[in-house]
């Protein structure tokens, strides 16, 4: 796993990624990404079979969503993975929500994190795919377009 809009990808990379993606039509392809303010350098370039989603792991990286509203991306989510903390947004704009633990060592989020992003999620009539590692009792496993 990488993330190929960070600083240290050369722009040539990331291009012949977006490029790839943009001729296979028949699949979609999911891009997470901690290096948001690149976004906007390649938002011409995503094609509709990209799904574009920033990782968010505590209030402080909510400054992320920013820059993921300013794309023409087709889809557009929110990795709460690791959730490490409560958060508290707006998922104005946003057509998924992922939750998921830490991983080595494994770290479950506290329960009222999740229950709180799971019910403003269903207050907007979005989607909600919680990761098995979060060994939560109800499976939710939804995705956009359902």
């Amino acid at each position: 796993m990488g993330d190929i809009f960070g600083d240290w990808v050369p722009d040539s990379w990331a291009g012949n990624i977006l490029c790839t993606i943009a001729n296979c039509h028949d699949h979609i392809f999911l891009i997470s990404t901690k290096c948001q303010k690149n976004l906007l350098k390649w938002n011409r370039f995503f094609p509709p079979n990209l799904w574009l989603g920033v990782s968010v792991t505590r209030q402080e990286d909510i400054e992320r969503l920013l820059y993921l509203n300013m794309t023409d991306a087709k889809i557009k989510y929110i990795s709460f993975e690791p959730l490490l903390g409560p958060i508290n947004t707006s998922f104005d704009g946003i057509d998924w929500i992922i939750l998921g633990a830490q991983t080595r060592p494994t770290k479950i989020p506290k329960e009222e994190w999740i229950q709180s992003l799971i019910a403003q999620a269903r207050d907007l009539n979005i989607p909600v795919f919680l990761k098995d590692n979060l060994r939560w009792t109800e499976k939710i496993q939804e995705f956009p377009g359902q």
